[in-house]
């Protein structure tokens, strides 16, 4: 059964094939997947069910043996994008020395930054905010541990009143989880957050799969609001069209022997 990632790369592929005419260049057939047929919002049921029964993992093999010791965040890229069961979607807008631009699909005017797993700056309906890590290290945020939690302070302004926080990332362990988007090996990573004043906490429960750059699968709760989840429904990675640009030159070459 094919998978999420084999059908982007052959639909990107045929079109890109079928459009070129033998003349244009490689870049210039490098369509942006959101506004083309590629784009979540034109995936049919079928499409769905067929990745969600699919017993076949995304993740190459022997990636299971790979998830171990450190975990890096992913090196994203500008057009990546991922939509949820909720609604909720993001897609990387820009990257700015070590500095990622979010930017929800679901509500576009709401934005946030993250160097690495770490949320810096961020904007809502409701808020703005820009975080300060007191007790971290630089080379601490750099990878999560699956053998020590990470525990630090931070502070942040939201709509100019300061709150402090006592927050950790816990790595749980490994699972190879099913969703509609395809299965996945992932890293369960968990974050924690209470406020020292007012005692409100909140938690994230990550399904972490390296090989999508994001969650697969998130738990979570604010503050008095019961525990919710999303699921992973597509997602778009930028560093297939690298690879689909490489597939078209083999085809090119092989076509013209």
């Amino acid at each position: 059964m094919i998978n999420r990632r084999t059908l982007h790369r052959l639909t990107l592929l045929l079109t890109l094939s079928a459009t070129t005419g033998g003349c244009a260049t490689l870049n210039e057939r490098i369509v942006d997947p959101i506004s083309t047929s590629l784009s979540p919002s034109a995936a049919s049921e079928e499409d769905l069910s067929s990745a969600q029964a699919s017993s076949q993992p995304f993740a190459k093999p022997g990636s299971l043996s790979r998830l171990r010791g450190r975990i890096t965040p992913p090196a994203w890229n500008k057009g990546d994008w991922w939509t949820y069961s909720d609604g909720y979607g993001l897609r990387v807008t820009s990257i700015d020395e070590g500095t990622t631009t979010f930017h929800r699909t679901d509500t576009p005017d709401q934005w946030f930054t993250r160097k690495g797993f770490f949320r810096d700056r961020s904007s809502s309906a409701t808020s703005t905010r820009q975080v300060i890590y007191r007790t971290l290290e630089p080379e601490q945020m750099k990878s999560l541990s699956s053998n020590k939690p990470l525990t630090f302070q931070r502070e942040y302004l939201s709509n100019g009143e300061l709150r402090t926080h006592a927050t950790s990332w816990t790595v749980e362990g490994k699972k190879r989880i099913t969703v509609p988007a395809g299965t996945f090996d992932t890293w369960v990573i968990v974050w924690r957050t209470r406020n020292i004043t007012t005692n409100w906490s909140g938690f994230e429960r990550w399904y972490y799969a390296p090989d999508v750059k994001h969650y697969v699968r998130m738990e979570y709760r604010y503050g008095t609001m019961p525990t919710m989840s999303r699921v992973l429904m597509d997602y778009w990675i930028m560093d297939w069209m690298q690879e689909t640009a490489l597939d078209l030159e083999e085809f090119e070459t092989a076509s013209t022997q």
